[in-house]
């Protein structure tokens, strides 16, 4: 697998970290959590319809797919889910984009991914849910912090941020 993709974004160490074990599915949910005899019921606490897994809560839960339509929607695109995390990363990360764009691109799959693993720790020890609209907010927050301290000189205010984000 193109380890380089993950490994070459410029990222904070702990997300790259994060993502590298949540593309090879070994996050501690509860699907994996089961498996060590640590759980008795499997229930994706975001959207409480499913049994949590790595794959259905960073690709196909109903909470985690709004923050992907959120960018799909900025992005004008059209897009099929692959199955496997890996599959949808690369996916991602391979798409052909503007060079003025292309870091900030690659980080995308990691915002998504951090936002949805600390809602979901939100919610499992601290008993909080976020709204939706607010999640959306914080992972576009995430992004722009993280592409703020990727470049030399920072970026112009959130607002013309997310304005920037299309494809050319």
């Amino acid at each position: 697998w193109p380890w380089k993709l993950i490994w070459k974004i410029k990222l904070p160490p702990k997300i790259v970290c994060f993502c590298w074990t949540a593309l090879y599915e070994a996050c501690l949910t509860q699907d994996n959590l089961y498996k060590r005899k640590r759980i008795i019921v499997n229930r994706c606490y975001l959207c409480q319809k499913a049994a949590e897994s790595n794959k259905h809560l960073f690709l196909h839960c109903t909470v985690t797919a709004e923050l992907w339509n959120m960018f799909y929607s900025l992005f004008g695109l059209s897009w099929v889910m692959p199955h496997s995390i890996k599959e949808a990363y690369e996916s991602w990360c391979c798409w052909k984009v503007d060079s003025t764009i292309k870091q900030t691109w690659k980080m995308i799959p990691a915002a998504i991914f951090w936002s949805i693993w600390r809602e979901r720790n939100r919610r499992c020890f601290e008993g909080l849910s976020t709204p939706l609209h607010s999640l959306k907010a914080e992972c576009l927050m995430c992004l722009y912090s993280w592409v703020n301290l990727s470049y030399v000189d920072s970026l112009d205010s959130f607002s013309n941020f997310v304005g920037s984000l299309v494809l050319a």
